[in-house]
């Protein structure tokens, strides 16, 4: 079906670097945002919510603006600086695009918003369409990142983070938890086999396992599995997940390379 739309808003969020001297992120996530007649996209309401996460460990610190390819080219807004504490997230949706413009109600446009930040972030578009003010269709995007250096070069180099852990499962006739974690490599080039390892951080031993990782490409998860040899709740449950724990992939970034898992029994 051909989309149409007097006002368009394509928007893509590009995460780079805040400081030259540091490899950053970039992120490109499309958007549209507002009311159609019909002239370009089909009529009805568009929407999009780019939503940020911070993985790491410390506060992220980022910026974002918005660059128009329509209906006024090469129009480029001041950027707004925001920040994330550990585990937090936000989301940045067409009102905030349309304020960063200076625009209180903007009609439909399209462009750019680009997001710069030193530290990895988890990037998710959500797109939905329909009749006014109706949700017909709902579409989501998770946005793979690429690194580059100062003077806008890019950084060719993998990063291998732990993307997810699941909830640890039981397993009766072998009597042993069951950890699955998500292991991504958000990097621009391929990493080469490594190993991760789970900890517990509640035990007394410290109980830790280890699970081979495959060559990733760019972009590209597995899932590893641990098992331990008891039950990780106690009565509750605190883990962590470490991927390269070898330190065999030379990564863009060093310190993003873990996860915990925390839950009350």
């Amino acid at each position: 079906m051909r989309l149409r739309v007097i006002w368009t808003m394509l928007c893509a969020i590009v995460v780079s670097q805040v400081a030259a001297a540091q490899v950053a992120n970039e992120y490109a996530v499309k958007c549209m945002c507002g009311e159609s007649d019909g002239k370009v996209l089909a009529a009805g309401s568009y929407r999009t919510a780019i939503n940020v996460h911070n993985p790491g460990p410390g506060a992220a610190e980022f910026r974002y603006k918005v660059a128009l390819g329509f209906p006024v080219a090469g129009r480029i807004s001041a950027f707004v600086s925001q920040t994330l504490k550990p585990d937090a997230a936000l989301e940045i949706d067409c009102p905030d695009a349309a304020k960063a413009l200076g625009a209180t109600n903007p009609p439909f446009f399209k462009g750019f918003v680009v997001i710069q930040s030193p530290i990895p972030l988890d990037v998710v578009a959500v797109y939905t369409a329909g009749p006014h003010n109706q949700i017909q269709t709902m579409e989501m995007e998770r946005v793979a990142a690429r690194q580059t250096k100062g003077g806008g070069q890019t950084a060719v180099c993998p990063d291998l983070v732990v993307e997810s852990i699941n909830l640890p499962t039981w397993d009766p006739t072998l009597r042993r938890s069951i950890i699955t974690a998500v292991i991504r490599n958000v990097g621009t080039a391929p990493a080469a086999p490594s190993a991760a390892r789970v900890q517990d951080l509640l035990t007394s031993t410290g109980g830790t396992a280890t699970a081979a990782t495959p060559a990733l490409n760019p972009g590209i998860s597995c899932t590893v599995t641990f098992t331990l040899p008891y039950w990780v709740f106690h009565p509750d449950a605190k883990l962590r997940v470490y991927a390269d724990i070898n330190h065999v992939v030379p990564e863009c970034d060093e310190t993003n390379n873990f996860r915990d898992f925390e839950l009350v029994g």
